[in-house]
């Protein structure tokens, strides 16, 4: 297995970091009982939508990739990665976990890549960036029932969130191509089968395998190693959103939004319309779940608008997820400051593409409902913000399950094609 690279901060990143725990002990200071609530809010966002969203993939991606089940797809996979992506078939591993468990799993599967030496440097950039997406779940069930009480909403904003991030792929995949492919083709491949001309299940056979045996350990201490790192990163993310979850709050007690507006007003601008935007956009800008619940409530005249600015929100992700992002890939290469670009990028694709697509879609879902509110029963006195998502884990498995034999059987069908044209 590859050795892990030493961990290395920027300046600007230890600054920042220095700065956000100055103003978490200010506020522990200055507002102790409202910090206290606050923390609360934070650990139970995190852990009734949160810790059941991602703790499954996050152990079940450290046991695939032990027991070589993660290599064996990635052969499988390589031919169509390749191809649409330019990256290594293992990544298709990550793109699912991402689509399914959202943000930051996505990041965390890459990194157990990079480890393993499955992932180069500029392939974690590209990969990360494509991968950090928010879960089906979370904007179905979360956003358009929790927080706007119509589920059709929800499917929506879900429909534009992923037709977006098929925008910035295409963005992503073409960006320093040239490059990065002579790179790959003065590098070996990993866990190569001896015969280059035998088939691709040999290839994955052979790398499943040869997988195990680098390994080496028995499946109880595999099994072991997968939980308690799963829970260390997951613990990671808690404590980043109960920060954040504080310091927003704290931005509010403070009255900096009000001299702000006021700020505003003084030179000409209308005070009270500042005050509104920045009520939602700060938030929006810091932590997504607290941001998407900020906007749902705001009155603003047109649903559309309010719709493109939680759209451009939800691809941004937040500071607080753009931070765990970076303490999950410490380490590997990856280049933060690209990742944030990428998802300035995303982030602007779905603002305009929620006006392009609102009214089309609209008329095209007006009847619709998500399938999982099967599970809950009668959806329409169903609060998924007291209950969790915790009865959604099976249903999310089995739609892991379902789209990753898609690309599985995608992928075999162009290698067979692209075999047949050579």
């Amino acid at each position: 297995m590859k050795q892990r690279k030493a961990a290395s901060t920027s300046p600007q990143a230890t600054v920042i970091l220095g700065l956000l725990v100055l103003l978490l002990v200010l506020a522990i200071i200055w507002f102790p009982d409202k910090a206290f609530q606050s923390s609360l809010q934070g650990l139970n966002v995190w852990w009734k939508l949160v810790f059941p969203a991602l703790l499954p993939f996050f152990i079940l991606t450290e046991i695939m990739t032990g027991m070589g089940v993660i290599h064996g797809i990635g052969k499988l996979l390589e031919p169509l990665m390749r191809r649409l992506l330019g990256l290594p078939g293992a990544g298709g591993w990550p793109l699912a976990v991402g689509l399914i468990a959202g943000f930051p799993a996505g990041a965390a599967a890459a990194k157990t890549l990079n480890n393993e030496g499955l992932l180069q440097a500029h392939e974690a950039d590209r990969l990360v960036s494509l991968s950090h997406l928010c879960s089906p779940v979370f904007l179905t069930a979360v956003v358009g029932t929790g927080f706007f009480q119509n589920p059709r909403i929800g499917l929506l904003l879900a429909s534009i969130h992923y037709a977006s991030a098929i925008f910035l792929a295409a963005i992503v995949s073409r960006t320093g191509r040239k490059q990065e492919m002579a790179a790959n083709a003065s590098q070996t491949g990993w866990l190569e089968h001896p015969d280059r001309n035998a088939g691709l299940f040999a290839k994955a056979a052979f790398a499943l395998k040869e997988a195990q045996r680098q390994d080496g350990r028995t499946f109880g201490k595999l099994l072991g190693d997968a939980v308690v790192a799963a829970v260390q990163n997951v613990m990671v993310i808690g404590g980043y959103m109960m920060m954040f979850s504080v310091l927003l709050n704290v931005i509010g007690l403070s009255g900096m939004i009000k001299w702000i507006s006021n700020t505003a007003g003084a030179i000409g601008l209308p005070s009270q319309s500042v005050y509104e935007w920045l009520t939602v956009l700060i938030p929006a800008l810091t932590e997504i779940h607290l941001g998407a619940y900020s906007i749902s409530q705001s009155d603003m005249a047109s649903q559309m608008w309010q719709a493109a600015i939680l759209s451009a929100g939800l691809a941004w992700g937040g500071f607080s997820a753009h931070l765990q992002v970076k303490s999950l890939t410490i380490g590997t290469g990856f280049r933060f400051a690209r990742f944030v670009a990428y998802r300035g990028v995303h982030a602007a694709l779905a603002f305009v593409t929620t006006l392009i697509l609102w009214h089309p879609l609209n008329r095209w879902l007006a009847d619709v409902k998500p399938s999982f509110f099967q599970h809950a029963g009668n959806s329409s006195d169903y609060n998924v913000l007291k209950s969790g998502i915790w009865f959604l884990i099976s249903p999310m498995m089995l739609q892991f399950g379902v789209i990753l034999l898609f690309l599985l059987i995608l992928s075999i069908g162009v290698s067979f094609i692209w075999r047949g044209r050579q």
